[in-house]
């Protein structure tokens, strides 16, 4: 059995791609202590890194764009609603790209996305730990 070749891997990767990989890729993810759903949104950009985080930025701002998220399978209800809280940027010399961003994201309204996706028991057991904190 051979060890894995990151070097061979990142050759296939670009082949893969087509020797023009994209400059960024980007991943939704749930923040933290918020109801734990695959979000709708990953995807790649060819725009550079710079210029990706400024349309974020802007987006954050303009409460447009990439500022909001839904859970897959949503019916994109506002209920379904996550918005945008802040991100994470990784470089490395060892990726086919120029970076991976992860977007984290928490639900504008937790109680009714955790009863929605999760069920009446678990959003009744969140509110309760909620009023808990709380007090």
């Amino acid at each position: 059995m051979s060890g894995f070749d990151k070097f061979e891997f990142r050759a296939k990767m670009r082949k893969a791609w087509r020797n023009d990989p994209p400059r960024i890729q980007y991943r939704c993810e749930p923040m933290p202590g918020t109801p734990y759903l695959r979000l709708l949104g990953d995807g790649s950009s060819t725009a550079s890194l710079e210029e990706f985080l400024k349309r974020i930025q802007l987006n954050k701002q303009k409460q447009t764009g990439k500022c909001f998220t839904f859970p897959v399978r949503s019916d994109k209800s506002e209920e379904d609603t996550y918005i945008l809280e802040g991100w994470e940027v990784y470089t490395g010399l060892d990726s086919c790209c120029e970076a991976l961003i992860i977007l984290y994201y928490s639900a504008l309204y937790p109680y009714q996305v955790i009863k929605k996706y999760m069920g009446e028991k678990l959003a009744e057991e969140y509110q309760n730990k909620q009023s808990a904190i709380l007090n």
